[in-house]
Parts: C-alpha cells; sequence; structure tokens
C-alpha cells in the first residue's frame, strides 16, 4: 500500500526520468489498487493521481486492470476523488496514444461522472466530454465531413455522437 508521500514520488520520477518509468510503471498498478480503497480521501486522491501518471506515462495496458476500482471511485463519498477522476478520464481519453481502443470502457465511465451529485464535479465532466467529441471531430475530419456538414444543419457537436457510435456494441461488456 502506498503512503500519500509515496504517491507523489511515483509522480516525480515519473516526470523526471520518463524512459525508465515507462519499463517499470506496471509494477506499481497493483499497490495504488489497493491504496485507491484506503479510508483516508487524501491517500485515494493521492493513489487516483499517481494511477493516472502511471497508465498515462507507462503502459496503456493497464486500463484493463484499474478499470473496476475506478469504477468504484465515481461513487467515493469524496467531491475531490470524483472530480480527480474525471480529469484523469479525459486526460486519458484526450490524450493516451491509443485512445480510441479504450473509448468503449472509458466513456461510460465518464458518462457516469456527467450525472455528480455535486454541480461542479457534472459541469467539468459535461465540458471535457464536449472538448473529448470536438478533438474526435478533427481527428476524424475526412470520414466525417460529408455527415458533419449535413448534421450542422440537424444538431450541434456531431461528434460525440460519432465518438461513442462505433463503441455501442462493445459498451455492455463494461456495464
Amino acid at each position: 500500500m502506498f503512503s500519500q508521500e509515496s504517491c507523489q514520488c511515483v509522480l516525480l520520477v515519473a516526470n523526471a526520468i520518463p524512459q525508465v518509468f515507462y519499463q517499470q510503471s506496471n509494477s506499481l498498478v497493483k499497490p495504488l489498487l489497493h491504496s485507491m480503497a484506503h479510508q483516508r480521501s487524501k491517500v485515494r486522491l493521492a493513489a487516483l493521481k499517481a494511477l493516472g501518471c502511471v497508465v498515462r506515462k507507462g503502459s496503456a495496458t493497464a486500463i484493463d486492470d484499474v478499470l473496476s476500482p475506478l469504477a468504484q471511485r465515481v461513487s467515493d463519498s469524496t467531491p475531490s476523488v470524483r472530480s480527480c477522476l474525471v480529469d484523469i478520464l479525459a486526460d486519458w481519453l484526450l490524450h493516451q496514444p491509443d485512445r480510441y481502443s479504450y473509448h468503449h470502457k472509458l466513456i461510460p465511465l465518464l458518462l457516469i461522472c456527467m450525472s455528480d451529485e455535486v454541480p461542479d464535479n457534472s459541469t467539468k465532466a459535461h465540458c471535457l466530454w464536449e472538448e473529448i467529441g470536438a478533438q474526435f471531430e478533427r481527428e476524424n475530419e475526412e470520414d466525417l465531413k460529408d455527415q458533419m456538414d449535413f448534421m450542422q444543419l440537424i444538431e450541434a457537436m456531431p461528434g460525440l455522437r460519432k465518438c461513442v457510435c462505433p463503441f455501442l456494441s462493445k459498451l455492455e461488456v463494461c456495464v
């Protein structure tokens, strides 16, 4: 189990020596997951931030291992932990190199965060969701050009719908 200080060290090492960190990142996942269930919210928050960094700067294959514990943090009793979860999910959905491979696993968690009981958290999730859709539109502009021209007459942000549609058949597995 990691303490708050240990989680801070993980963040510092990840930023200081990224090449070495990438090679060793998977060994940190299991202890960080254990720390995410700690009774103190500050430890859970530090572990969640460290875990977000480990997956982001390490191997993305760890996403499969962290999905269930992340789903538990969606209903964490502390709003700051839920807010951090929204930030991490959005970071992965926006910046992970192979993010489209994990959309069907991460999008349901972000959609749940959009109904958070704390207005600031739900607003943040909505804004980040729109940013993810806009990025999807930009990155797939050629594929979506005809549909986007037509859809602009009908609805705003067609990228959000197009971002989710390819993964709808996979969503049932995650829920």
